[in-house]
């Protein structure tokens, strides 16, 4: 990144290739799109993009929507229609929508029209229809409430990495099952921006002693 943008480098921001197959990259407080024919980065323009004052920290298109989802480091998620070419806030402190922390880290949105929102106090679970908030934290099974990472599997489960562990939710029967080092993890503490899954179904997982890899089994 250092050879391609300008200024400091920051652990923080986002690649998506998205639904167009463009590449989209949110650096600081810029969203980017690689030009093929100049081999280079160009400013996403516009009024709402232009008047954005905080840092991006992921991006997430909708499989139903086909809207992309910006978190930011402390003004909650974002909505960016890239037909109309309009970003404005959808949850944290300047949307109606109420979020427990609008430090954002990761979200996913499923086949159902709900939006998991992986933020600093808790995962949450918006419904896109209903326009409501359910909010999962260590009270209901979570072993912690820093939300790092949210990787599918399929459309039954959700693997979420946290400060604490990393954790298997059952979205039918909503049942938590929780791995730390007693499980074979070599840290119970991951980190941000270090999630991945490959077409071949492998999950990835960084945390502070190396990289958690697996294939979610059926066991589970």
């Amino acid at each position: 990144i250092d050879s391609l943008l300008p200024g400091p480098l920051v652990d923080q921001g986002s690649l998506l290739i998205d639904s167009e197959d463009d590449l989209l990259l949110a650096y600081k407080d810029k969203l980017y799109r690689y030009n093929e024919s100049s081999k280079d980065y160009e400013a996403i323009e516009g009024k709402d993009f232009e008047a954005f004052r905080n840092q991006y920290t992921h991006l997430h298109q909708g499989q139903r929507s086909e809207l992309i989802w910006v978190g930011t480091q402390s003004a909650g998620l974002y909505q960016w229609n890239r037909k109309e070419n309009t970003l404005v806030p959808f949850a944290g402190p300047f949307a109606e929508l109420q979020l427990n922390s609008p430090r954002i880290l990761c979200s996913y949105e499923d086949r159902q029209g709900n939006l998991w929102v992986g933020t600093a106090d808790g995962l949450h679970k918006i419904d896109l229809v209903a326009n409501s908030v359910l909010v999962y934290s260590k009270e209901n099974g979570l072993p912690n409430n820093f939300i790092n990472g949210l990787l599918s599997e399929g459309d039954s489960c959700l693997w979420i990495s946290t400060d604490n562990g990393l954790s298997r939710m059952d979205l039918k029967q909503g049942r938590i099952t929780n791995f730390t080092k007693k499980d074979g993890l070599p840290a119970n503490e991951f980190n941000r921006i270090s999630f991945f899954r490959s077409r071949n179904g492998r999950m990835y997982f960084g945390g502070l002693n190396g990289v958690t890899a697996f294939y979610p089994g059926p066991e589970y």
